[in-house]
């Protein structure tokens, strides 16, 4: 997984995406088609009615985030994380 990350898959690169027979090439039209693929399925329409006045409420409560953690540096919550 982290060689995935990094950029040094086993793997080629993807050259093409075939969506509803039509070829894409170009690697910015597959980005924002793999972009567009994934907004659709994750879309509040996929859900239930019951289940979205659920989910609506449940982020109209207010969190509170009070912590007395000092974090992996001592200083905040945040580490810088690199990738070598």
């Amino acid at each position: 997984m982290v060689r995935k990350i990094a950029g040094h898959s086993l793997f080629g690169n993807i050259k093409h995406l075939n969506i509803n027979n039509t070829e894409i090439t170009e690697i910015p039209d597959i980005a924002n088609s793999l972009g567009q693929t994934f907004s659709n399925n994750s879309s509040s329409t996929n859900y239930r009615n019951k289940f979205q006045a659920i989910r609506s409420q449940a982020e109209n409560q207010h969190l509170k985030f009070k912590s007395n953690n000092k974090g992996l540096d001592g200083e905040g919550i945040y580490v810088v994380i690199t990738i070598r």
